[in-house]
Order: structure tokens, then C-alpha cells, then sequence
């Protein structure tokens, strides 16, 4: 069968490979063939906290796929139960079947040689962002990965090219790692601005291998196995909350404070208490598993109006006003339950506003939300930003409205789109703020990363903490 020969093909040639040593494990790469794409560029292996063999990439797990007939690529993992390997091909390996089986798929092989003398169906494959998970292997440790392509040879199905490969290594140890948080399912939107959003962050933090980094989500939740893969033996962990809401605009704040760090003054449960643990939105979060091991540190959360963001609103405005001096900006947010959460929001957005208008000379310039999750005080909200935009436009002598994207799902902008048409009021749809701003979280990936380091150096803290530059203003 081709699944049988081609994994055990995979972990032969991949163990007779030398490597060479990096700061946490060993890398190799084929000199042969072309370089593949991120997909297949190792960034970090282990066992996550159920007990699974895994691996992270660079890019999206699995989107690079083999076109060819007979051409199998495949993400390869040697533990102390075996080699396993999740693969993809073309053509069909199994009998009475006569589809391709381009879906990642894994296997347990055994290996004869550079070729696979038998294999059998054991192993679960999960693709999730840019991790590759193999579940129900009984294993315990896994020593190698690699990410490989294999070809039909005159021996079988061998090993024709290794894209990357990583052992674990005695060498140095990185101190500092990092988790960037987005509250969105990452696992089934592959190639949506926010998941590129996310890698190119990612890539920027992770320094060229020198830091290692974990996409961590909120739905479904993931933050356990995120702080777990980070290098064994990182003392520090820095949290980075990406999604736009500052420190006083959203309670999930107290949530990744507070119940995940542990920190007694934010230590509030939204949702469900449950013991030590908080149900909140459907999921269950419980204090960190590292037992202190690794000191978590909060950066500064992702916010409008921060210096190295705010240029994306700019960025949307140029994309569609015609006469500022004229029109009104507006920027439409999520909104939250909370009164006080709201406000916060509001305000950001409001700076954020601002700034555009000083550059572009807007008429006005403000921030609503639409509190778009929460159907008894969605049309309150959404009312209330249609009379303050016609307020605005009486006072201003304004006549066309810039309606910006800001914050939130897309629903919020589109019940407050909906408001004006029904009062015609004439406006105009300003961009979405990715894949436009991915430049800026660039940017402001690494500024939060490099000033949270610093932080770290300097005080040296010894418990779970936030940085000094948590609550600033602007």
C-alpha cells in the first residue's frame, strides 16, 4: 500500500540525516532540492499536555498539498512508541477506494533500510493553525520531527528530499518565550487575514529561532497546550492580548490575568466560577499548568489607539474619502456588556479617530460600538451612534459619512451601516482593517516584545505579573 511505504520511508532516511545544532534543537535542510514554503519549516516539537506528539511551523500546517501523481509529502515524528507520520498524496492506497488522499492522514511505520517494509493504521492526524498533532500513539516522548517529501524509486517508496528536520539538542536554552493571544478559531479559518495577521506576528517575535513562540485561542481554547510547548526550560512566558482591546475595554483581560496568571487582584470570573477554574463564552479556564515554572508576564495589550496602530485607521480612510473636510469618520467597534468596558472601548476608538482626523482634516472624527453580542443592548447602542453621527453632521455642516471597521466580528458595523440607510444617511464603507495593517501589529509585535524583555531583565520578576506599561494612556 502507498501509506505503508511511504512513512516508513520517511523516518529511515530522516534518522540517517546529520543536523546541525541550534539554540533548542537541531536543524537540517535538503541543499538538493528548492526550498519549500513555511508550512514545512520547523519552529517547535513535543508533547503537548494530553500526551501527544506535536509539531509547529512557520506558516499554516498542511496548506502546501502534493499536485503530482505519486508525489507524498509528509510531517514525520520519531517517539518512544514508534515512528508515526502524517502525510499527504496523491492517488489511492486504500482497496476499494478511488479518490486521492490529499487529506492528512497518519500512520505508524516500520522501516527497512531507506524504505518502508510495513506500516499500519494507527495514529489520529489534526491539522490546527500551524500545528501538526498525531493523537493515539501511546507515546510518551518524541526525539525527531521532519517535514519531507517522498517519491516511488526502483527500492519502493523512499525519502526524496528533507525539507527541515529537528532533534532535541543540550544546547543553550532560551529564557524568554512569548504567547500571542487572539480570542477567534484559528484552527478552521487557514489563510483569513487574521491567521496571517497571527504568523507574520509570530515570525517577527520568534527572531529567526532565538525566541520561542505559541499562537494561543480562546475558541476553542488552547492556552494550556500553548504555555506547555514552549521550550521546557523557559523561565518566562510574555503574553501578548492582539486583538484590539485595551486594558480597561474587555473582561477577558481579568480572565488571562487573573484566573490563567494567577494574579490575585484581577482574579474576577465573568462567566461560571467553577472552583478555581471560570467557564467563560463556553470555555474553561484554570491557572496556568506550569506550577510557577514559568513566570508569565502580561504586555501591553493590543489597543486603536496605540502609536504603532492607530496608522491603520489612517490607512482605511485614504482608501475611500474623497473630501475629509466634508465627511465625518467614524469608527464602529464590538462593544461589551459592561457599561464601564464599553466606555473604554469607545474612547479608544474615539483616539484613534482623532488621529485620523488630525492628519486628514475630517469635519469629526469619534468612535461607536454596537455591544454587537448582546441583543438588549444592541439597538440602544446602535440608535445612540446614529444620533451622535447626526448630531455631528448638523454641527459640522458635513454630508457624507467615512464608516470604518474597526473592532468586532462585522456585525456591529453592519447594524449601524443598516441604521444610516434606513435615515439615509449618505456613507461610504471604509476597508476591512487586515490584510491592510498587517505592517503595523508587525511593528507593534516587536516594540511590545522588545519593551516587555527589557522589563523582564531588569526586575527579574518571580511571580506572574503585568508591565508598568500596561495602563498607559495616549
Amino acid at each position: 500500500m502507498i501509506r505503508s511505504i511511504i512513512l516508513a520511508g520517511i523516518l529511515v532516511f530522516a534518522l540517517l540525516t546529520p543536523t546541525a545544532v541550534a539554540p533548542s534543537f537541531a536543524h537540517g535542510h535538503d541543499d538538493d532540492g528548492p526550498a519549500h514554503g513555511k508550512s514545512f519549516k520547523i519552529q517547535s516539537f513535543g508533547m503537548d499536555k494530553n500526551g501527544n506528539p506535536y509539531l509547529t511551523v512557520k506558516g499554516t500546517a498542511g496548506a502546501e498539498m502534493p499536485h503530482e501523481e505519486g508525489e507524498i509529502f509528509a510531517y514525520a515524528f520519531v517517539t518512544d512508541a514508534g515512528t508515526y507520520a502524517v502525510t499527504s498524496h496523491m492517488g489511492d492506497d486504500t482497496p476499494g477506494e478511488e479518490h486521492d488522499e490529499l487529506e492528512w492522514h497518519a500512520h505508524k511505520v516500520v522501516f527497512d533500510d531507506k524504505c518502508v517494509s510495513s506500516m499500519t493504521e494507527d495514529g489520529e492526524a489534526e491539522m490546527a493553525t500551524n500545528r501538526v498533532t498525531v493523537l493515539e500513539t501511546g507515546a510518551t516522548s518524541v526525539s525527531k520531527v521532519m517535514t519531507l517529501e517522498l517519491s516511488e524509486t526502483d527500492a519502493g517508496t523512499c525519502i526524496t528530499k528533507t525539507f527541515d528536520q529537528a532533534k532535541k539538542s543540550k544546547g543553550p536554552k532560551n529564557d524568554i518565550g512569548a504567547l500571542l493571544y487572539t480570542h477567534g478559531d484559528m484552527m478552521n479559518h487557514h489563510g483569513t487575514p487574521n491567521v496571517e495577521r497571527m504568523l507574520l506576528m509570530e515570525s517577527a517575535i520568534e527572531n529567526e529561532g532565538k525566541t520561542p513562540v505559541e499562537v494561543v485561542y480562546h475558541m476553542p481554547y488552547n492556552w494550556d497546550d500553548g504555555l506547555l510547548s514552549l521550550d521546557s526550560d523557559v523561565k518566562y512566558a510574555v503574553f501578548m492580548y492582539t486583538d484590539m482591546f485595551g486594558p480597561n475595554s474587555t473582561v477577558i483581560h481579568n480572565v488571562t490575568r487573573g484566573v490563567f496568571g494567577g494574579i490575585p487582584e484581577y482574579d474576577y470570573c465573568p462567566g461560571v466560577p467553577m472552583g478555581d477554574s471560570c467557564m467563560y463564552m463556553g470555555q474553561i479556564t484554570s491557572l496556568e499548568p506550569t506550577n510557577g515554572q514559568t513566570v508569565l508576564v502580561f504586555a501591553e495589550p493590543a489597543r486603536p489607539d496605540h502609536p504603532e496602530l492607530r496608522d491603520i485607521f489612517v490607512k482605511q480612510a485614504k482608501a475611500v474619502s474623497e473630501n475629509a473636510k466634508k465627511e465625518v469618520l467614524v469608527l464602529v467597534g464590538h462593544g461589551a456588556k459592561s457599561d464601564a468596558n464599553d466606555m473604554a472601548q469607545k474612547q479608544e476608538l474615539t483616539n484613534a479617530a482623532m488621529f485620523a482626523k488630525k492628519k486628514m482634516k475630517f469635519a469629526d472624527a469619534f468612535g461607536v460600538t454596537a455591544r454587537e453580542d448582546w441583543p438588549t443592548l444592541s439597538p440602544a447602542a446602535v440608535q445612540s451612534a446614529v444620533d451622535k453621527i447626526e448630531a455631528a453632521m448638523a454641527q459640522t455642516g458635513a454630508t457624507r459619512v467615512v464608516l470604518m471597521p474597526a473592532t468586532g466580528s462585522g456585525s456591529g458595523y453592519e447594524m449601524v451601516a443598516g441604521a444610516l440607510t434606513a435615515e439615509s444617511i449618505d456613507f461610504v464603507r471604509a476597508p476591512d482593517p487586515l490584510p491592510l495593517g498587517e505592517k503595523e501589529f508587525k511593528k507593534w509585535a516587536e516594540q511590545v516584545m522588545k519593551e516587555t524583555v527589557n522589563f523582564i531583565k531588569k526586575e527579574k520578576p518571580t511571580q506572574a505579573t503585568i508591565t508598568p506599561y500596561w495602563n498607559r494612556t495616549y
